[in-house]
């Protein structure tokens, strides 16, 4: 009599109906972001990120310095992984608040719509954001509105993004990654208002990830590795380019009034045409 039930679960309709349980179990789980197995896949997403920016400049023609280049991809890093922050955090709230069977509000696809819309919306709009608040800095600059030298020189530093200066200095780099954060983080809330309010967009993501539904390990590297690393590596590309586009445009720094210029060449004056040797 004991081997009965273990002969029953071994039967191929007992065994089939209990496979469908699990994977209607698994289709109704949350998505879990903050776990060991998350964790692990999103180190994978940095050091992916990195590897195309550090690749990007071993391609690069003309190659800009490594100090130079640090500046530029610490600007890009950070305000990445404050983005990521802020995505997974609004993911977190938001299926924390959703009920049990909204798909729409899981997790992970308020991550991915939130990472869609980060790229497909938030480059234009911190791009634009970016002109702007260049414009209005290099006019205070000019028109002595800052008041304090130190205010005049940060918005001269803020109104040149990608110029630091020669040789490049910290204190040109810091203001203008104050600002483009602030940028981010305000580009940030205008995406996560767009895309929340918009039914339709949280629905469509739902309906793309519903066939990863049954394998949460598999939707989780979808989510959190792969779909990132393609539209992070193009979106930190195009904003490097546009930074180092714009510093080509502007060409080399110029000197300061009150710069170090060189001395002049030492040595005899040159000769006349067709004279030789001096008489």
């Amino acid at each position: 009599m004991a081997a009965g039930p273990g002969w029953a679960r071994s039967l191929p309709g007992c065994t089939a109906a209990r496979d469908a349980v699990v994977r209607a179990a698994r289709a109704h789980m949350p998505c879990q972001l903050l776990d060991g197995f998350s964790l692990l896949v999103q180190l994978f997403l940095a050091l992916g990120s990195f590897s195309s920016l550090v690749y990007k400049r071993h391609c690069e023609r003309p190659q800009r310095k490594l100090r130079i280049w640090l500046f530029d991809t610490s600007k890009q890093a950070l305000s990445a992984g404050l983005v990521h922050l802020l995505n997974m955090a609004i993911a977190q709230v938001v299926g924390a608040r959703a009920e049990p069977r909204a798909k729409s509000r899981d997790p992970c696809v308020v991550y991915t719509v939130n990472l869609c819309f980060d790229v497909a919306v938030g480059t234009l709009i911190s791009y634009h954001l970016l002109l702007v608040a260049e414009r209005a800095l290099s006019r205070l600059a000019e028109c002595g509105c800052c008041g304090a030298p130190s205010l005049a020189a940060c918005a001269r530093a803020c109104a040149s993004t990608g110029q630091y200066g020669c040789p490049p200095r910290v204190s040109r780099w810091l203001p203008q990654l104050a600002l483009w954060v602030l940028i981010v983080c305000v580009s940030k809330a205008l995406c996560a208002a767009i895309a929340l309010r918009t039914r339709l967009v949280m629905d469509l993501g739902a309906m793309l990830l519903r066939p990863l539904a049954p394998s949460p390990r598999a939707e989780l590297v979808i989510v959190m590795l792969v779909l990132p690393l393609v539209l992070s590596v193009a979106q930190l590309w195009v904003q490097v380019r546009e930074a180092f586009g714009a510093r080509a445009r502007a060409g080399p720094p110029r000197l300061a009034p009150y710069a170090r210029r060189p001395p002049p060449a030492r040595g005899p004056p040159p000769l006349p045409p067709g004279q030789f040797f001096e008489t």
